[in-house]
């Protein structure tokens, strides 16, 4: 009986280390979260996310694909916030057609639950959600896409 407690609990913590993504361990390990993925250094975290969107600005904007262009990213305990620019698509109607009649929409939210974001249990923890927003050739979006990581 010993050893089969100690064999749930040996693969429970197995299980619960590997749902932690590699941000996570190091999130954890900076003691800027807990154990349970809670925030417990505001300060410490949102620094984090400032350096992450700084390195990442260099990036963009960077072509895609030949019809997308990923204008800027901003990372927060919020979400991560995208902008990007589809060829030709100038208006909502368009945008809509693009990204539900092509399957776009479907892709980039396998694109993005992919990501190390949407592995953390710290976002996860936080509600946070990929935003994306399509803008047009004034710069003014046309449409968003809100896609909350616990859905991936």
């Amino acid at each position: 009986m010993k050893k089969a407690l100690l064999f749930i609990g040996l693969a429970a913590n197995s299980f619960y280390m590997n749902a932690a993504s590699e941000l996570d361990r190091v999130l954890q390990r900076d003691g800027i979260v807990d154990s349970d993925f809670r925030i417990i250094e505001h300060k410490k975290f949102d620094e984090l996310m400032r350096t992450i969107t700084n390195n990442m600005a260099s990036m963009f904007p960077t072509k895609v694909d030949a019809n997308s262009t990923i204008l800027s990213v901003n990372v927060s305990r919020f979400g991560i916030y995208t902008n990007y620019k589809l060829e030709d698509v100038e208006t909502k109607k368009d945008a809509e057609y693009v990204l539900f009649h092509f399957g776009l929409a479907q892709d980039y939210k396998n694109y993005l639950c992919s990501s190390e974001f949407a592995g953390s249990e710290t976002f996860k923890k936080l509600n946070a959600k990929f935003n994306i927003n399509f803008l047009n050739t004034d710069s003014s979006v046309i449409y968003s896409l809100k896609i909350p990581m616990s859905s991936c």
